[in-house]
């Protein structure tokens, strides 16, 4: 399966959200093959699955979050949860079980996981800097982190 952020254009309606469609499928637009919408939210933006989870970013509660939703865009949850700070750039642990996200909570930037059930937030570290985003295209929503070994 393949996650992206996108928007209908071959329908005409522009819906916008997280989209996906099967990796194994060769099947195209012609075919009538439609990739199916999984979030409704122009601002949701995927950055990781694994065990049949994908992990987001997105504006929907008013302020930036981590979220996770199933593969099937079912059982969406916030898991940062936090209304006077911006959370984001989630990625899922090799074994899938933890989400590790940036976040700006008390006034610095570190790295924090949560379990991917839902529960409570640990930090893990600060990053070394309080400003370690550039601006425009490196605008701390336009990164990536990763959980590595």
């Amino acid at each position: 399966m393949i996650a992206y952020k996108g928007c209908n254009t071959w329908a005409g309606s522009r819906l916008c959200g997280i989209y996906s469609v099967p990796s194994a499928s060769t099947k195209g637009f012609s075919d009538g093959f439609i990739p199916r919408q999984l979030t409704l939210d122009t601002s949701d933006t995927p950055s990781d699955s694994k065990r049949n989870l994908i992990a987001f970013t997105s504006l929907r509660d008013g302020n930036w979050e981590a979220y996770v939703m199933d593969l099937n865009g079912d059982g969406v949850r916030n898991l940062s949860n936090s209304p006077n700070s911006d959370d984001g750039l989630p990625t899922l642990s090799p074994d899938g079980y933890w989400v590790a996200f940036v976040s700006n909570r008390g006034g610095q930037w570190a790295i924090w996981a949560a379990p991917a059930v839902g529960g409570e937030v640990q930090k893990l570290f600060d990053l070394p800097t309080n400003a370690p985003w550039g601006t425009g295209d490196r605008e701390w929503i336009n990164e990536r982190i990763s959980w590595g070994p």
